[in-house]
Protein backbone atom coordinates (compact mmCIF):
# COMPACT_ATOMS: atom_id res chain seq x y z
CA UNK A 1 0.00 0.00 0.00
CA UNK A 2 2.86 2.04 -0.12
CA UNK A 3 3.04 1.85 -3.27
CA UNK A 4 1.96 4.97 -5.71
CA UNK A 5 -1.62 4.08 -7.00
CA UNK A 6 -3.24 5.30 -9.96
CA UNK A 7 -6.43 7.26 -9.41
CA UNK A 8 -8.65 5.48 -12.14
CA UNK A 9 -12.11 4.58 -10.68
CA UNK A 10 -13.47 1.40 -10.97
CA UNK A 11 -16.63 1.51 -13.18
CA UNK A 12 -19.35 -0.89 -13.22
CA UNK A 13 -18.24 -2.57 -16.00
CA UNK A 14 -14.85 -2.97 -15.05
CA UNK A 15 -16.22 -4.72 -11.56
CA UNK A 16 -18.23 -6.58 -13.90
CA UNK A 17 -15.60 -8.14 -15.92
CA UNK A 18 -13.05 -8.39 -13.19
CA UNK A 19 -16.22 -10.79 -10.99
CA UNK A 20 -16.87 -12.58 -13.93
CA UNK A 21 -13.32 -13.71 -14.42
CA UNK A 22 -12.40 -14.05 -10.84
CA UNK A 23 -15.38 -15.52 -9.89
CA UNK A 24 -16.74 -17.59 -12.72
CA UNK A 25 -20.09 -18.08 -14.50
CA UNK A 26 -22.23 -17.76 -11.49
CA UNK A 27 -21.49 -14.32 -11.08
CA UNK A 28 -21.61 -13.40 -14.55
CA UNK A 29 -25.08 -14.76 -15.23
CA UNK A 30 -25.94 -12.47 -11.91
CA UNK A 31 -24.86 -9.86 -13.60
CA UNK A 32 -26.93 -10.06 -16.37
CA UNK A 33 -30.20 -10.77 -14.61
CA UNK A 34 -32.69 -8.84 -12.59
CA UNK A 35 -30.79 -8.08 -9.52
CA UNK A 36 -31.65 -8.45 -6.16
CA UNK A 37 -31.29 -6.39 -3.06
CA UNK A 38 -28.90 -8.12 -1.67
CA UNK A 39 -27.20 -7.91 -5.13
CA UNK A 40 -26.53 -4.56 -5.20
CA UNK A 41 -25.31 -4.41 -2.04
CA UNK A 42 -22.65 -6.47 -2.82
CA UNK A 43 -21.69 -4.78 -5.37
CA UNK A 44 -21.70 -2.19 -3.93
CA UNK A 45 -19.67 -2.38 -1.39
CA UNK A 46 -16.92 -4.18 -4.21
CA UNK A 47 -17.49 -0.86 -5.64
CA UNK A 48 -16.13 0.49 -2.21
CA UNK A 49 -13.90 -2.06 -1.52
CA UNK A 50 -12.26 -0.90 -5.27
CA UNK A 51 -11.65 2.44 -4.30
CA UNK A 52 -10.34 1.44 -1.23
CA UNK A 53 -8.00 -0.83 -2.96
CA UNK A 54 -6.89 2.77 -4.94
CA UNK A 55 -7.10 5.28 -2.47
CA UNK A 56 -3.67 6.67 -1.32
CA UNK A 57 -4.59 7.85 2.17
CA UNK A 58 -3.64 4.94 4.93
CA UNK A 59 -6.18 6.04 6.82
CA UNK A 60 -9.41 6.55 4.05
CA UNK A 61 -8.39 3.25 2.38
CA UNK A 62 -8.79 1.31 5.63
CA UNK A 63 -12.21 3.03 6.29
CA UNK A 64 -13.12 2.02 2.79
CA UNK A 65 -12.69 -1.27 3.45
CA UNK A 66 -13.98 -1.15 6.98
CA UNK A 67 -17.56 0.74 5.17
CA UNK A 68 -17.44 -1.76 2.38
CA UNK A 69 -17.59 -4.38 5.12
CA UNK A 70 -20.33 -3.17 7.25
CA UNK A 71 -22.49 -1.99 4.18
CA UNK A 72 -22.52 -5.68 3.11
CA UNK A 73 -23.03 -7.55 6.52
CA UNK A 74 -24.49 -5.27 9.01
CA UNK A 75 -28.46 -5.29 8.51
CA UNK A 76 -30.24 -1.90 8.31
CA UNK A 77 -31.68 -2.86 11.75
CA UNK A 78 -28.07 -3.27 13.36
CA UNK A 79 -27.57 0.39 15.76
CA UNK A 80 -25.91 -1.07 18.51
CA UNK A 81 -22.55 -3.58 18.96
CA UNK A 82 -21.18 -2.84 15.60
CA UNK A 83 -17.89 -3.87 16.25
CA UNK A 84 -18.67 -6.94 18.33
CA UNK A 85 -21.55 -7.72 15.52
CA UNK A 86 -19.42 -7.49 12.65
CA UNK A 87 -16.67 -9.54 14.13
CA UNK A 88 -19.08 -12.60 14.60
CA UNK A 89 -20.29 -12.50 11.17
CA UNK A 90 -17.07 -12.25 9.44
CA UNK A 91 -15.67 -14.81 11.42
CA UNK A 92 -18.97 -17.07 10.36
CA UNK A 93 -18.01 -16.48 7.28
CA UNK A 94 -14.52 -16.91 6.70
CA UNK A 95 -14.28 -20.00 9.08
CA UNK A 96 -15.98 -22.92 10.39
CA UNK A 97 -13.26 -23.99 12.94
CA UNK A 98 -14.42 -22.39 16.52
CA UNK A 99 -10.80 -21.13 17.40
CA UNK A 100 -10.31 -19.40 14.16
CA UNK A 101 -13.65 -17.72 14.59
CA UNK A 102 -12.70 -16.67 18.24
CA UNK A 103 -9.32 -14.97 16.89
CA UNK A 104 -11.33 -13.76 13.72
CA UNK A 105 -13.88 -12.06 15.72
CA UNK A 106 -11.29 -10.76 18.31
CA UNK A 107 -9.39 -9.34 15.22
CA UNK A 108 -11.91 -7.61 13.39
CA UNK A 109 -13.10 -6.00 16.64
CA UNK A 110 -9.56 -4.82 17.01
CA UNK A 111 -9.91 -3.28 13.70
CA UNK A 112 -13.24 -1.27 14.38
CA UNK A 113 -11.77 0.49 16.96
CA UNK A 114 -9.10 1.30 14.61
CA UNK A 115 -12.03 2.59 12.37
CA UNK A 116 -13.81 4.48 15.56
CA UNK A 117 -9.95 6.08 15.99
CA UNK A 118 -10.01 7.22 12.26
CA UNK A 119 -13.68 8.31 12.64
CA UNK A 120 -14.14 9.99 16.21
CA UNK A 121 -10.39 10.96 17.20
CA UNK A 122 -9.01 12.18 13.52
CA UNK A 123 -5.87 8.92 13.83
CA UNK A 124 -4.42 8.87 10.75
CA UNK A 125 -1.45 6.36 11.13
CA UNK A 126 -3.32 3.32 10.44
CA UNK A 127 -0.73 0.23 10.58
CA UNK A 128 0.22 -1.42 7.41
CA UNK A 129 -0.53 -4.77 8.96
CA UNK A 130 -3.91 -3.35 10.08
CA UNK A 131 -5.04 -2.27 6.81
CA UNK A 132 -3.54 -5.70 4.83
CA UNK A 133 -5.53 -7.38 7.06
CA UNK A 134 -8.84 -5.26 6.88
CA UNK A 135 -8.59 -5.56 3.25
CA UNK A 136 -7.63 -9.32 3.21
CA UNK A 137 -10.83 -9.65 5.26
CA UNK A 138 -13.22 -7.49 3.51
CA UNK A 139 -12.24 -9.07 0.33
CA UNK A 140 -12.63 -12.83 1.85
CA UNK A 141 -16.07 -12.03 2.88
CA UNK A 142 -17.10 -9.87 -0.15
CA UNK A 143 -16.04 -13.18 -2.25
CA UNK A 144 -17.70 -15.63 -0.14
CA UNK A 145 -20.83 -13.80 -0.14
CA UNK A 146 -20.52 -13.44 -4.26
CA UNK A 147 -20.85 -16.99 -4.46
CA UNK A 148 -24.47 -17.23 -2.64
CA UNK A 149 -25.69 -13.76 -4.18
CA UNK A 150 -27.27 -15.06 -7.29
CA UNK A 151 -30.21 -16.09 -4.98
CA UNK A 152 -30.07 -14.85 -1.09
CA UNK A 153 -31.61 -12.41 0.03
CA UNK A 154 -31.10 -9.74 2.90
CA UNK A 155 -33.75 -11.23 5.09
CA UNK A 156 -32.06 -14.67 4.58
CA UNK A 157 -28.45 -13.27 4.67
CA UNK A 158 -29.84 -12.28 7.95
CA UNK A 159 -31.43 -15.00 9.29
CA UNK A 160 -28.62 -17.11 8.57
CA UNK A 161 -26.10 -14.83 10.43
CA UNK A 162 -28.94 -15.06 13.60
CA UNK A 163 -29.38 -18.81 13.17
CA UNK A 164 -25.38 -19.29 13.32
CA UNK A 165 -25.45 -17.29 16.90
CA UNK A 166 -27.83 -19.79 18.35
CA UNK A 167 -25.60 -22.71 16.90
CA UNK A 168 -26.48 -23.84 13.53
CA UNK A 169 -24.33 -25.28 11.39
CA UNK A 170 -25.29 -25.04 7.95
CA UNK A 171 -22.86 -23.21 5.82
CA UNK A 172 -24.41 -20.39 3.82
CA UNK A 173 -24.37 -22.29 0.61
CA UNK A 174 -26.54 -24.63 2.37
CA UNK A 175 -28.73 -22.53 3.79
CA UNK A 176 -30.64 -21.04 1.13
Amino acid sequence: FNAVHSRIPLTRSDLEKALAHRNGEEISRALQSKHSEFWDQLLSGYVIAGEASIEPASERSFLLFAIALESVLLGRNTKTELGYQLGLRVAHLVSGNIEVRRDVAKHIQKLYDWRSRIVHAGETEVPVDDLSTIRLFCLSCLHKLAGSAVTITNVELERWFKDRMLGADENLDQYI
